[in-house]
């Protein structure tokens, strides 16, 4: 798994307009929050956010290096405009759980996917070479 997979992971649920999975990524990653503390603080269950931060783990070699990307790429996933709004993608589809829009934008949309991907690899590797 690389990091290419975690991002576009994120960057995908970004465009799919699941703001709390990008939420518990920053909180658990970057800010050591725990998942009990996440999942009250977003009104979710505790285990389904221990299931996103499964599923972002999945995609990485190394804990360490995956908190510091996603610290470095929670900003660049964050401007990301939500192509799904609540239950209707701009395509004009009608998508009503936040696995529907993700499974939709993913399947649907996969070049806008890979090419915010290629804009968040391109800026996290800028932001690698300035140091």
């Amino acid at each position: 798994m690389t990091i290419r997979d975690v991002v576009s992971y994120l960057v995908a649920h970004q465009l799919a307009g699941n703001a709390e999975v990008i939420k518990i990524a920053e909180l658990y990653f970057a800010q050591g929050v725990s998942p009990s503390v996440i999942a009250d603080a977003l009104g979710m269950s505790r285990d389904r956010v221990r299931g996103y931060i499964t599923r972002i783990n999945d995609r990485t070699v190394s804990p360490h290096v995956l908190s510091k990307i996603i610290k470095r790429c929670i900003p660049l996933i964050t401007q990301v405009k939500p192509l799904v709004n609540s239950c209707r993608c701009r395509c004009g589809a009608e998508v009503y759980t936040s696995t529907a829009r993700y499974r939709h934008v993913v399947n649907e949309h996969r070049e806008v996917v890979e090419m915010f991907v290629e804009e968040v690899l391109k800026a996290l590797a800028t932001a690698v070479v300035k140091k």
